[in-house]
């Protein structure tokens, strides 16, 4: 429940407005280094224009957004004379007096192997499994061993002349549960707040699915 009060609906929102909002401080993505920039230049008619605050906007938003002291230094003065008041302007205002320790991110992201094609299908595999599939449909379903594919008829059943069927069952239900296997132990990690991980998860609740009967179903079409 800990890792939902800090992630939240995810599947609620788009993953870019997420990542924005709650995913960077989780997992302590590092803002850009703060630094002091030019907000914009005047013209006759306005102080800053919209394109000049545009891209002010963003470049404080990459610094994650500091408390910044915004002045106008007029050009028709001297550097020296600009130089004093910006000094005095810098002076009686308050600012940190140590550059800031880094933070220890709440979530990190495990190095792994894991492929993004590998989760897609594993997310569809198991619900698949979920809903009561037959493994070997499964795996033929997402053409996990495209020697091994079996063609279907209309009615979604292995055709009458199909070479070698209960093979290719066999290796199509292996291939199936494997990825099966895998997806849960993602899911399961990642409900404790790691990420990727297929490594084994003492505490994952195993699936008990009121469709599925364990063993081997009696009928295999």
């Amino acid at each position: 429940m800990k890792t939902y009060e800090d992630f939240g609906d995810v599947w609620r929102i788009p993953e870019s407005r997420w990542w924005d909002s709650r995913g960077k401080a989780l997992f302590g993505i590092k803002a850009a280094e703060a630094k002091t920039f030019i907000v914009g230049q005047s013209d006759e008619d306005i102080l800053i224009n919209s394109k000049a605050a545009a891209q002010s906007q963003k470049t404080w938003q990459d610094m994650a957004k500091p408390d910044c002291l915004v002045i106008a230094i007029p050009t028709n003065q001297t550097k020296q004379m600009a130089l004093k008041e910006i000094s005095a302007i810098i002076r009686s205002n308050a600012f940190v007096s140590s550059k800031p320790m880094p933070i220890k991110p709440k979530y990190e992201l495990i190095r792994s192997k894991l492929r993004e094609p590998t989760i897609k299908l594993g997310t569809i595999a198991l619900k698949m499994y979920q809903s009561g599939a037959p493994l070997w449909h499964i795996g033929n379903t997402l053409n996990l061993s495209p020697a091994h594919h079996i063609q279907l008829d209309e009615d979604g059943h292995p055709k009458s002349n199909e070479l070698n069927l209960a093979e290719k069952k066999v290796r199509l239900g292996i291939l199936a549960s494997k990825l099966i296997n895998k997806a849960e132990l993602i899911a399961e990690n990642a409900a404790r707040g790691l990420y990727l991980t297929d490594a084994p998860c003492r505490h994952a609740i195993k699936f008990e699915s009121k469709t599925r009967k364990v063993g081997r179903p009696s009928k295999t079409r």
